[in-house]
């Protein structure tokens, strides 16, 4: 009799234990669920600082190394793409190359990598072929991921500058 009394008190402790593991469990997620939030506005915030910057340095820029004059204000704004729907550009202006009306389309990222770039080409630069007849693409960051991001941006036609280039 004992034996079975202290079994069910066993049981009984266990089951306590599990529920309030159960309950930590789902306040954990709760926590990691706003922690998740404020990292991505940290994030965003990041993002935000480095576009600001290159607002204002990229004409200078794009005029020494690629001949570009930049026409309207750089800016953040919403562009409806090929498919009609509206996709945030994070930096979009009008420029002239060579007497030829170009958009110049950008972004930035904290650290980039080469799959960033390809998101950026597939997310952006894909979604805005044939609605502007030439598109300048830019991608602005802190520093990169891997060693060779730097010639992959190139070979893929897509002007890179570092924070410290602004």
């Amino acid at each position: 009799m004992l034996n079975t009394l202290s079994i069910a008190e066993t049981q009984k402790r266990t089951e306590e234990l599990l529920l309030r593991l159960s309950e930590d469990q789902r306040d954990m997620r709760k926590e990691l669920k706003e922690t998740r939030k404020q990292v991505g506005g940290l994030s965003m915030t990041v993002g935000y600082g480095l576009e600001d910057r290159a607002y204002k340095s990229l004409p200078g820029l794009l005029k020494a190394d690629f001949g570009i004059e930049v026409t309207s204000r750089l800016t953040r704004k919403f562009v409806r793409d090929n498919k009609g729907s509206d996709i945030e550009v994070n930096i979009v202006g009008d420029g002239l190359r060579k007497n030829q009306k170009i958009l110049i389309a950008g972004e930035s990222k904290s650290q980039l990598s080469k799959n960033d770039i390809d998101r950026f080409i597939k997310r952006k630069l894909n979604r805005l072929e044939g609605i502007f007849p030439d598109i300048f693409p830019v991608l602005i960051t802190f520093m990169i991921a891997q060693p060779d991001v730097e010639d992959y941006a190139k070979e893929k036609g897509i002007a890179l500058y570092y924070s410290y280039d602004l």
